[in-house]
C-alpha cells in the first residue's frame, strides 16, 4: 500500500496553498515545495502544471486568507 500518493493542488489546504504560492514566487521548483509542504517521500501528479495550478487556487481563495500586500 503506497503510504504517500502522488498529489495534486485540489489536495492541499488553504494555507499550504498560501505557501505553495510564496515558494514557487522565490523561484522554488514544484518538487522542493511539495516536499517544504508534505514532507520528503511526497509527489506530485504533474510537477510541469503544479504552479499553474497553484495560482489558479490561489486566485480563488478569499482575501482574508491571503497575505497583505506591502
Amino acid at each position: 500500500m503506497n503510504t504517500h500518493p502522488h498529489l495534486g493542488v485540489d489536495e492541499l489546504t488553504a494555507p499550504e496553498v498560501v505557501r505553495a504560492f510564496v515558494l514557487l514566487q522565490q523561484a522554488k521548483k514544484p518538487e522542493e515545495v511539495i516536499h517544504d509542504l508534505r514532507g520528503e517521500a511526497a509527489q506530485l501528479l504533474d510537477p510541469e502544471t503544479f504552479p499553474r495550478d497553484v495560482q489558479r487556487r490561489y486566485q480563488e481563495l478569499p482575501r482574508t486568507l491571503k497575505p497583505k500586500e506591502n
